[in-house]
Order: structure tokens, then C-alpha cells, then sequence
């Protein structure tokens, strides 16, 4: 079974809960044991068998006495109740690449509490592997005596202390908790750390570290503004990590940095940036909000110790382990709304701007056959038709008449033939979209339903039936008449019944021929001129009603005929 560490408020609360655990799990045959405590009471309360090694017989209030001890990895000083290090002596071997590798890696430091130390490691092993060699060579002297410097003085992190407890005084006593998060970077690395402030009861302010973390700067990042956004974006994982671990309530989170130019990112509203800044924003604004951002001086900022490093005898006093002097201030320095920082239009991380010109090309404009549904006649839809082109051809300035009126002009013959002209050009660039493209380019294929009739546009833009009757004594509109779609078309049913009823409903022959005679060419005509009477017939029937029964008179009784007089011729 794993390690499981875990605070309690007092010493009874912990004794509680660790021997109720152990005899429930002993229900299960698990054996609950090696016991760790910062407090002699706790320890005092278990069986020294149930201990951990070596705490059976340990004081700890004896100040010479080790009593440190590894919980998940890390060096627990139960006599300080702080974290430390314990480091091993340097590798005898000879110093290559592959020994360094495994000493850097070595320091196990899972909450970054000596990242600024550290980081100086992974910086000479990066120098190391840039040069190319195995793994196995000797290292060239410069970088020798560099690693051999830096690895020697790692034995001063056995002198580190940071305190376990987040504060020195009861979690009753707390009033307020707040996250302060600090990110900066250099050229050669990448820095955040975080920090717990915590208000007691009686003003009292105190400062814990929290979490650290150090990285090689990335080499996609060439430009020291990028490098301080990709520290940013570090900081608010960090802090978003954290949260999600601590289990106690958290009353506000800040973030701070030393660049101005990442905080215009943060606040931007106007720009838009190129991809590498513009994901990294997206990213850093997942967690965090502008307002949460704040400028700070670098020699303020202790995330600028992780990015350019610092040595393990710096580490103990340094403003690392402490934090900024002003978060424990009783009254922080007024968080106003961050204004936005200008980016100017040269910024090299600043999007060109780009003027977008799109060009569409709209078919020719047509009413929409759908909007003749409303009218029950072919002369009414004709009418109508024509009294709008004349009114929209009178706002034209060249144009004799003016405004909205009714004039006998769009009653002229001349004016009746435009009207046709845009009804029968609205019905065909629905109906035959296909043909008029392809006759337009010049090419109507074999297969097309309309090949039959040799179709061909006129000049304007008709399409009408082409045939061999161009020398037929015949006019013109009855030699190439404008060719109707069937399926039902309302302008197609509107011209049949029209014709069909100028004939006096004399049959589908007379019909159909009278309406080519007209100009129009009605596909499959003789089958819908079939249909279109026989529901006219059916529309008169319905329409027949019997007379009403009139009251009876002198007159009505008589006989229908009382004199009959024929004129007879004199031969």
C-alpha cells in the first residue's frame, strides 16, 4: 500500500481518525502502520511497532537528533515540520553526458521547491548535447569545471528548510486565503511560482510557498516577449494544478508579471495576433482573466530567480522560499481594472491586416414563378405586371411619366409584350437553369430533354423553339414559340386555361394549337391540356346551384307559351 500524508487542525483530531482507519482496514486483514508525526502526542499514541523505523526511540526535541524521514518521495523533517533535501554525494566516475543526465535528474523535487537551483543543471546538460558526441565522452573542460562546480554545491540544499504548514495558527483563525502566482522567463529558461497568503483572525499575514517550477526555454520561441507569454502560460497551468490539489477554499487568485508587452496581449482588444501568440493567449485566458493580471518590477518578481538560476546557498534566504515582501503587507496595493496596453501596428507578433474583397456573382434577377400563384387569371397576372414595370421604369429620369399612378400608357400593346417577356424569362431560369447554362456557353449536350426541340436563346434571352419554319408564312412568334415547363407550373396551368377557354373549351387539339399559334410551346401540352379541362369542367359543375323556390303567382301558373303567331310568306 502507498504512503497517504495528511494534516489535521489538532493532535486529538489526528489520533482519531488514523486508529478508526486502522480498524476498519484490519476488518480487511490490512495492517495499517509506520506511523510519522510532527507532534510527539500522535506518536506517543501508537504502538512503537506501529511506527515508523527509527521513531520508536526518537526525541524530537533533540536538536541533534535526525529525524528526518521520506513521505512520497520527499525529505520530511518531522523535528522543523518542513521540507528539505538530502543529497547524495557526487558521482566518483568519470564526468560524461550520460552521468549527468542521471545526477540532474537524480534531485527529486516534485513541488519545485528548489527549481532555481536545479534549472542551472538542465542549462549546462543542454549546452552539453549541442555539440554533438556520445554519450560516454569526456566533457570539454569549460563545461567541466561549470558541472563540476554547480554539482559540488548541491550539497547546500541539505541546509534548506520550507515549512510544511501553510500557516502558523489554527484554520479557524483564517479569514481569507489568496493565490499569488509569478511567471518570468530569460533566454535560457522559463519560471513560475506560487504562493498561499493567508489572513488570520487578528490581521496577522503569512506567506507560504506553494509550488515552483523551472523549464529550458523552448527554442520555437526566438523573441524574449514570446518567451515571457510562454512563462505566463506556465504560471496560470500552475495555479489551475493547484487548485484542483489544495482542499481548502481558495477566496481569490492573482498573477503577476514583469512584462508590459504580455499584459498588452492579455488586455488586447483590438489587435489580432500571429498564431504562435494568439494560441497561447487562448490558453493563458482558459484559466484566468485580464483583470486578474498585474504589472510587477522584476527585483519584486521571485520567478526571475527560477529563470536565470541561482545557487543552492542562495536558496535558504532568498525571496524564493519567502516571497515578495509586499504580499505580506495587511493592505495589498489596489487591485483596479488592468487598462489595456497599447500594441502598436508594427509589433512583430501583430497580424497584418487584410482586406478581404469577395466578389459574387448573382444570377439574373427574376420574380420567382411562386408569386403568379396569386392570380386566378393569365390576364390578371399579365395586368399586374405590366402596371409594375411602368411604375418602376417611372423613377428612371429619362422617363416621361413620374411616381406612383395609373397611366393608359401600360395598357399599350408594346408595354404587354415586356410584361410576357418577364414572366416567361421567370418561369424558364427556374425551370431550365441546366439548358440556359449550357446554351449560354455555346453547347446544349444530345441527351438533354430539350435537344428535340433545336431550343435557342433570342435577344432577350427567350428560349424558344428552334425548327426548320424560319421561312413559314407564318410570325414569328408561331414559328419559334417560348418554351413552358410541365410539372405543374402555375404560369403553364394559367396559359392553358386561357386559351382553353378563348377556344369555348372546343378540345385538347384546338387548344393546344391555339396556343402555339400564340407563342408558346407547352412541354407534354396535350396531356395537361387534358388534365387543365377536365378540372375546369369540374370547377363549372361545382359552381351549378340550384335555383331558389319562388312563391306562386298569377303569372307563374300560366301557361308558358298563350299565343303562338307564325308569318307565313305571301309565295
Amino acid at each position: 500500500m502507498a504512503s497517504y500524508r495528511k494534516s489535521f487542525p489538532t493532535k486529538e483530531e489526528a489520533v482519531d481518525v488514523l486508529k478508526r482507519t486502522k480498524d476498519l482496514l484490519s476488518t480487511a486483514n490490512i495492517c495499517l502502520h509506520k506511523f510519522a508525526s510532527s507532534d510527539a502526542g500522535v506518536l506517543a499514541a501508537f504502538e512503537p511497532s506501529e511506527l515508523a523505523p527509527n521513531l520508536a526511540e526518537a526525541d524530537l526535541s533533540n536538536k541533534d537528533e535526525s529525524t528526518i524521514r521520506r513521505t512520497l518521495g520527499v525529505s520530511w523533517d518531522l523535528k522543523a515540520d518542513s521540507f528539505t533535501f538530502q543529497i547524495a554525494e557526487p558521482n566518483a566516475n568519470a564526468c560524461t553526458k550520460r552521468t549527468v543526465l542521471s545526477e540532474v535528474n537524480g534531485v527529486f523535487d516534485p513541488i519545485g521547491l528548489a527549481a532555481p537551483v536545479i534549472i542551472k543543471g538542465k542549462m549546462l546538460l543542454r549546452e552539453m548535447t549541442q555539440d554533438g558526441g556520445g554519450w560516454d565522452d569526456p566533457l570539454p573542460k569549460d563545461l567541466l569545471q561549470d558541472w563540476v562546480m554547480w554539482r559540488k554545491s548541491l550539497i547546500a540544499l541539505t541546509d534548506v528548510r520550507v515549512p510544511r504548514s501553510f500557516a502558523p495558527f489554527s484554520t479557524t483563525e483564517v479569514v481569507r486565503r489568496e493565490l499569488h502566482t509569478f511567471g518570468d522567463s530569460s533566454n535560457k529558461a522559463i519560471g513560475a511560482v506560487c504562493y498561499l497568503r493567508t489572513v488570520g483572525s487578528n490581521d496577522e499575514v503569512h506567506v507560504q510557498l506553494v509550488m515552483g517550477k523551472a523549464k529550458l526555454a523552448p527554442k520555437a520561441a526566438v523573441t524574449i516577449p514570446r518567451l515571457e507569454l510562454c512563462a505566463s502560460v506556465l504560471a496560470t497551468e500552475m495555479e489551475d494544478y493547484v487548485t484542483q490539489e489544495l482542499q481548502i477554499k481558495v477566496d481569490e487568485s492573482k498573477f503577476y508579471t514583469d512584462s508590459k508587452v504580455v499584459l498588452g496581449y492579455i488586455t488586447n482588444r483590438k489587435r489580432r495576433f500571429r498564431t504562435y501568440v494568439c494560441n497561447r493567449v487562448n490558453r493563458l485566458l482558459k484559466t484566468s482573466e485580464p483583470e486578474q493580471w498585474t504589472y510587477v518590477p522584476s527585483e519584486r518578481n521571485s520567478a526571475d530567480l527560477a529563470s536565470r538560476s541561482i545557487l543552492a546557498a542562495e536558496l535558504s534566504g532568498s525571496m524564493w522560499i519567502a516571497g515578495p515582501e509586499f504580499l505580506r503587507l495587511k493592505d495589498l496595493p489596489s487591485s483596479h481594472k488592468q487598462r489595456e496596453i497599447e500594441i502598436l501596428q508594427d509589433d512583430p507578433e501583430v497580424s497584418p491586416e487584410k482586406i478581404s474583397c469577395n466578389k459574387i456573382v448573382l444570377p439574373d434577377a427574376s420574380f420567382g414563378s411562386e408569386r403568379f400563384t396569386r392570380f386566378s387569371s393569365w390576364d390578371s397576372a399579365m395586368r399586374a405586371t405590366t402596371n409594375l414595370i411602368h411604375i418602376a421604369n417611372s423613377f428612371r429620369a429619362e422617363f416621361d411619366c413620374k411616381g406612383w399612378h395609373v397611366c393608359e400608357k401600360a395598357k399599350s400593346i408594346r408595354e404587354r409584350l415586356k410584361a410576357e417577356t418577364v414572366i416567361i424569362k421567370s418561369v424558364q431560369s427556374e425551370a431550365f437553369a441546366t439548358e440556359l447554362a449550357e446554351l449560354r456557353s455555346g453547347k446544349l449536350t444530345k441527351k438533354n430533354k430539350l435537344a428535340s426541340l433545336n431550343p435557342y436563346l433570342d435577344s432577350n434571352r427567350v428560349l424558344r423553339v428552334g425548327g426548320r419554319l424560319q421561312k413559314a408564312q407564318l410570325s414569328e412568334r408561331a414559328t419559334h414559340p417560348a418554351v413552358l415547363p410541365k410539372n405543374n407550373n402555375y404560369v403553364t396551368k394559367l396559359i392553358i386555361k386561357h386559351f382553353h377557354q378563348q377556344c369555348s373549351h372546343q378540345g385538347r387539339h384546338i387548344t393546344l394549337g391555339t396556343i402555339r399559334n400564340e407563342g408558346y410551346w407547352v412541354l407534354d401540352g396535350q396531356r395537361h391540356i387534358r388534365k387543365a379541362s377536365v378540372e375546369m369542367v369540374a370547377a363549372d359543375q361545382r359552381s351549378l346551384f340550384l335555383q331558389p323556390a319562388r312563391e306562386l303567382t298569377k303569372k307563374t301558373l300560366l301557361r308558358p307559351i298563350s299565343d303562338l303567331v307564325l308569318l307565313i310568306p305571301s309565295e
